[in-house]
């Protein structure tokens, strides 16, 4: 035990011995705004006949998280959550069929190289939730929440003349598989979200 306590003491001395490092304009905390082009891609099948279909929209939220540069290498992680106005419609055989997905909360974690002092390039990798709202005529009605793997790449700008500030542009997939299905009706959805988004915010 005391071997333990006394390496502990050890490293947490050698870590405060380390010199400052003077910090990054992409390390702290952050919040900001978005908006962008949305697409649902949905596929529908009832066993017998299946039929394609998207939601296209302008999609807007907010998004707030924390980072911290390693040398050139950032490490973050991120929530945020989304509307969109967003909605389609097809023909499953003879029912039509209207869907929307009209907001989506997601937890994401951020990895980037500094390509600049003031440019940050980065991947995305996370989970999102999002509300799927179907209508089949004559068949039923499914509103509910689904889960999807998020993935996508994104750049970032920190404004020099503004202390804080930052502009950013994201391009994003959330891959829902079948979670979005019409659990009582015997009719399955395979679903995809897709956006291009352009955001502003203030790191603190």
């Amino acid at each position: 035990m005391r071997l333990l306590v006394a390496a502990a003491l050890a490293a947490v001395v050698s870590i405060s011995a380390v010199p400052a490092v003077a910090q990054s304009a992409f390390d702290g905390v952050y919040i900001g705004a978005a908006v962008g082009r949305d697409a649902a891609q949905m596929s529908f099948s009832n066993g017998v006949s299946s039929v394609d279909g998207s939601a296209v929209g302008i999609r807007g939220g907010l998004f707030g998280g924390y980072g911290r540069t390693f040398g050139s290498f950032y490490v973050g992680g991120e929530a945020a959550y989304y509307g969109s106005d967003g909605d389609g419609s097809s023909n499953i055989g003879a029912a039509g069929a209207r869907y929307e997905m009209p907001h989506t909360f997601q937890l994401t974690g951020r990895a980037g190289y500094l390509l600049t002092p003031n440019v940050m390039a980065y991947g995305l990798l996370g989970w999102e939730r999002g509300l799927t709202d179907v209508s089949i005529t004559g068949i039923g009605r499914d509103r509910d929440h689904a889960d999807a793997l998020r993935t996508g790449l994104g750049i970032e700008y920190v404004v020099p003349q503004v202390r804080g500030a930052f502009v950013r542009a994201e391009a994003d997939v959330a891959l829902y598989g079948r979670e979005g299905s019409l659990r009582t009706t015997g009719v399955t959805n395979d679903m995809q979200r897709s956006s291009v988004m352009l955001g502003v915010g203030y790191r603190f």
